[in-house]
């Protein structure tokens, strides 16, 4: 039994739902575009080899229930994904993160999604926090933890890179 949430959860305009081995063609056009994968923490995909390996670690994942992924659709296309991991059962605690396909930015449709999302994985898991990372230059992300509530809490250097650590305390 996986211990994230198995079952979709739906907006006025959106399903989340586990990623399916099906998905894997759609979710490879979000993640062979360099714009959309520039915040991310793996390179643009640039093969159908690369889209397998992405694949088999989230098998791998899922079968050791370090992490969940999910497909965001829109009217049944696929639209973005989210992402579930690092639950501490003893903190009640954990990670998520999501990307959406370029061509549905700037139409709410995260906000939407992570909207109903967050608040189901708090529920379903009974966390008392839930964390994210985020490069500093991805505005479009840290407006949408903020709008989310979630907190600055630390801030770190890594590579050249500047990485906020966000979190939302839940009660």
């Amino acid at each position: 039994m996986n211990i994230y949430p198995q079952n979709a959860i739906n907006t006025d305009r959106l399903c989340i739902r586990p990623y399916q081995e099906n998905d894997l063609p759609l979710v490879y056009g979000i993640h062979c575009v360099k714009r959309v994968n520039q915040y991310l923490p793996y390179n643009t995909w640039r093969s159908q080899h690369d889209a397998l390996d992405w694949h088999d670690a989230v098998l791998e994942r899922r079968k050791n229930q370090q992490a969940e992924q999910y497909v965001i659709l829109k009217k049944g296309t696929l639209i973005g994904t989210c992402l579930a991991f690092n639950y501490q059962e003893l903190s009640k605690e954990c990670g998520f993160g999501y990307v959406l396909g370029d061509k549905y930015w700037q139409q709410g449709l995260m906000s939407e999604a992570m909207a109903e999302f967050v608040p189901a994985l708090a529920d379903h898991l009974k966390l008392v926090k839930l964390n994210a990372t985020v490069e500093s230059d991805n505005i479009a992300s840290i407006k949408l933890l903020e709008k989310l509530k979630f907190k600055l809490g630390s801030t770190e250097a890594e590579k050249d890179i500047l990485l906020h650590h966000y979190s939302l305390e839940i009660l």
